[in-house]
């Protein structure tokens, strides 16, 4: 049995901030543009939440993956790991 890879905090504290950073923009200007951030920012939460506990999800590589990236490329990282597909494809 493969030992269990843990998703670093640094990350998930990165992603809650990008969530709240989202919901503060939007709630200053709830606009177009601010609701498809902040709809990011909630489904990239949603699904790091969910590859936390999946046994389908490959929590090495998307460890290693969002270790080796920078910050803008988490959403599609995350959201590839989870669905197969970046970001604007899954949510759409």
């Amino acid at each position: 049995m493969k030992p269990t890879v843990h998703i670093d905090m640094t990350v998930e504290t990165q992603v809650k901030q990008a969530l709240i950073q989202a919901h503060k923009a939007f709630a200053k200007n709830p606009n177009g543009v601010n609701w498809d951030v902040c709809t990011r920012a909630m489904f990239t939460h949603q699904q790091l939440q969910w590859a936390k506990r999946s046994s389908l999800v490959d929590r090495e590589k998307l460890a290693f993956d969002l270790e080796h990236n920078p910050l803008g490329e988490w959403q599609n990282i995350i959201s590839r790991a989870t669905t197969g597909k970046d970001i604007h494809a899954a949510m759409a």
